[in-house]
């Protein structure tokens, strides 16, 4: 019953994903507007975690599940409690995957585009992909400031990846083939 019920979550997660986000925009203008989170960064936080929280969750339960349960088991023999195993057994084992979770979260919520143009409208709050708009209009683009701007706002992705690249092709690849 309880792994039925898990295979029904972990398929609805990944039934959200059918809809386009598009789709949610008038809504949560709506509901974020009553609730005084429009032009609010806590208000885009919100979203970002709705947004990448389904498949992030879909992602660690199949790392979390080809964990095999003698490790923990040999772990409790020895004398290590519910707490110590999972600390130093089970998230060195996942950390491939808490680290693709995490990468694909941050790639997510940096790059996002939609939500931010038509909850924020101060400029002081702007995120990145909207203060690179700025740059454009309908007839006119400044390459020189606009292709700049990309490179400032790329420079934290590299400061991320660069230490954590390996742990983030591992965590892509783990899992791809069944033993």
């Amino acid at each position: 019953n309880r792994r039925l019920r898990a295979g029904l979550i972990s398929k609805f997660l990944l039934f959200i994903y059918v809809f386009p986000t598009v789709v949610l925009l008038i809504p949560i203008y709506k509901l974020f507007t009553s609730m005084r989170l429009y032009d609010n960064l806590f208000g885009l936080i919100i979203i970002y975690t709705a947004l990448v929280s389904p498949f992030c969750t879909w992602l660690l339960v199949s790392f979390f599940e080809n964990i095999p349960r003698e490790l923990e088991e040999s772990a409790g023999i020895d004398g290590a409690g519910t707490f110590t195993t999972f600390t130093r057994i089970v998230i060195p084992l996942a950390s491939p995957g808490l680290v693709t979770a995490g990468a694909y979260s941050f790639i997510t919520s940096w790059g996002e585009y939609m939500f931010a143009l038509v909850l924020i409208t101060s400029n002081l709050k702007k995120t990145g992909p909207l203060g690179l708009a700025t740059f454009t209009a309908e007839q006119y683009i400044e390459w020189g400031p606009l292709l700049a701007g990309s490179i400032i706002i790329m420079i934290p992705t590299f400061i991320l990846f660069l230490p954590v690249s390996g742990y983030f092709i591992k965590g892509f690849t783990a899992g791809a083939v069944k033993e």
